[in-house]
This record gives C-alpha cells, sequence and structure tokens, in this order.
C-alpha cells in the first residue's frame, strides 16, 4: 500500500474515531430538513408571531422558496463548516509536532497533505449529498417533487463551491502556524468572494457566482452560465492547493 493510502485510510478512520463524520454529516442533515421547512412554516411562524397582515401579503411557499433555501443554508452555513475543518489540518498538526513525526516516515510532503485534504473533500462532499437527499424527500411531502437531475447538478456546483474556501483556509493553515488565523483567512475570503459575486457582469463568473448558478440548476433553469464559474472555481483550488505544496515542502517542521 502507497503512503498516500496509508495516511489516507489513516484520516478516513480517524475522523469516524473522533465524531467528526457524524457531527459534519448531522449538521448537513440538519440543513437538508431545515429548508423544506422553513419555507412550508414561515407564513405560519409569521401569523405566530402577530404579523398576520404580511403573512397575508406573502404568495404561498412552494418548492422553489424550499431549493432556494436549501442552496443558501449551504452556502452560508456550509462554507462555516468548511472553513472550521479545514482550519488546523496542518497547523494544528505542525503545533503539535504530528506533522514532522509522519514526514520522518517514507512519506511525502506531497502525499502528507493530500491525505490531509482528500478526506475533508470527501466529507464535505458527503454532507451536501446528504442534504439534498433530505431536501429532495422532505420537499417532496411539504411540496411537489423538485427535479432529481436539477438538484443533484446543483449538489455539484454546491461541493465546489465548499471546496473554494476550504482549500483557501488550507492553504493558510500551511502557511501560517496558527488554526484562528488560517480561519480569519478562508473567512476573510468567502466575504469578499461573497460581495465580488453581487456585482454586475464580472461577480457572476467567479466562485461567488456558483450559488446563484445551482439554484438555477436545480429549479430547472438554464445553465449557460455554469461554465466560467465552474472554470474559476476548479482554477482557484487547484492553486490553492499548489501553492500549499509550494510553501510546505520549504517549510522546516
Amino acid at each position: 500500500m502507497s503512503a498516500f493510502a496509508t495516511l489516507l485510510h489513516k484520516e478516513l478512520d480517524e475522523s469516524r474515531r473522533t465524531l467528526r463524520l457524524p457531527v459534519v454529516l448531522g449538521a448537513f442533515l440538519f440543513l437538508g430538513i431545515l429548508a423544506p421547512l422553513m419555507a412550508f412554516l414561515t407564513p405560519n411562524l409569521l401569523e405566530a408571531t402577530g404579523n398576520s397582515t404580511l403573512a397575508a401579503a406573502l404568495p404561498q411557499p412552494t418548492i422553489n422558496d424550499a431549493i432556494d433555501t436549501f442552496v443558501k443554508n449551504i452556502d452560508q452555513i456550509g462554507s462555516f463548516i468548511a472553513i472550521l475543518l479545514a482550519m488546523g489540518m496542518v497547523a494544528n498538526d505542525r503545533e503539535r509536532g504530528t506533522a514532522a513525526f509522519v514526514l520522518t516516515k517514507p512519506v511525502s510532503r506531497g502525499a502528507y497533505l493530500a491525505a490531509r485534504f482528500v478526506p475533508l473533500a470527501l466529507l464535505l462532499g458527503a454532507g451536501v449529498v446528504v442534504a439534498a437527499v433530505v431536501t429532495y424527500v422532505y420537499g417532496s411531502i411539504l411540496f411537489t417533487t423538485p427535479s432529481g437531475g436539477g438538484l443533484a447538478a446543483a449538489t455539484l456546483l454546491l461541493w465546489l463551491s465548499l471546496l473554494v474556501p476550504a482549500a483557501v483556509t488550507f492553504l493558510a493553515s500551511t502557511v501560517c502556524r496558527s488554526a484562528m488565523v488560517a480561519a480569519m483567512a478562508g473567512f476573510g475570503w468567502w466575504v469578499a468572494s461573497s460581495l465580488v459575486a453581487a456585482l454586475p457582469g464580472t461577480g457572476s463568473n467567479l466562485p461567488g457566482g456558483l450559488t446563484a448558478v445551482a439554484r438555477d440548476v436545480a429549479l430547472g433553469g438554464a445553465s449557460g452560465a455554469v461554465l466560467l464559474p465552474v472554470a474559476t472555481s476548479v482554477a482557484i483550488v487547484l492553486l490553492a492547493l499548489g501553492a500549499a505544496w509550494a510553501t510546505f515542502r520549504t517549510q522546516e517542521l
């Protein structure tokens, strides 16, 4: 078995033993349940809080509202989870001396970094899938059945949108010796990306534009604007991981 495969198996097993896997999947499960429920219950909640006039003025909620809430939940709370998971991936190992110990074995630094990031990517992917499946089921019960193909395509786009802040935070965790600084860098990136996405024209072609594209695709809308935000997102992920490797290979641990 290669060094990468050994480390990858170790990381996956550790995710299960430390409850990182069930906790993260549970969080995404909650997001998936919350989306259709919030859309369905919003009029009742407004009436319960004395806003009956506003509740009556709102249109009857539909599956589109549930999908919209699902996409927003993944973009906002999912990004928060991605940053928290990535912030200490390398910084904590360097602080505890784990990285130095592992690299005394016949393990390359590239294999070490890959074995740290790949489980993170898989965990985020599994989380988004869980949230999408639950949204599909509850949305079908409370409203009408959404497009399975559209929601599946949106799931892939949302997964990619989470990999961007995760990769940027992972790079910061490699460069810095502080997990907190890495988290601040990740959150700073996410805020800046969200602000740029709101700009007319170019904003929709950058990673922040993936959320709007994912919503349109999930609702069965046109997907012609997918290529550029996907390409820029993949490029940023690869550049961040490449920069992390270039930095880490010359560091003294």
